[in-house]
């Protein structure tokens, strides 16, 4: 349901399926390099971070830790995201 299918656009051809949710998603975003993959399903409880082309789970931001009540994901800033992250990384909150 929540999968992320990635193609090849040159060759026309799939590189990676990654079971990112349980969920449908909602939101996803490559970094400006393509190298990483951030995801969000409709669930709205977490963001997942991937690598690729591979498809390796990097990190997961879990939004209820910050959210009381019912969190919702429209979109993901990659920027802003990965600063989130590695702020919190030093911190042992994710």
């Amino acid at each position: 349901m929540g999968e992320v299918q990635v193609f090849d656009a040159h060759h026309l051809v799939p590189v990676v399926t990654i079971p990112a949710h349980d969920n449908p998603l909602v939101a996803m975003n490559f970094n400006r390099t393509g190298d990483k993959l951030a995801t969000a399903s409709d669930k709205g409880t977490v963001i997942r971070t991937f690598s690729m082309p591979e498809g390796n789970k990097v990190i997961s931001f879990q939004l209820s830790r910050w959210f009381s009540c019912c969190p919702s994901v429209g979109s993901i800033e990659y920027m802003a995201l990965w600063a989130l992250f590695s702020s919190l990384i030093g911190r042992k909150i994710v």
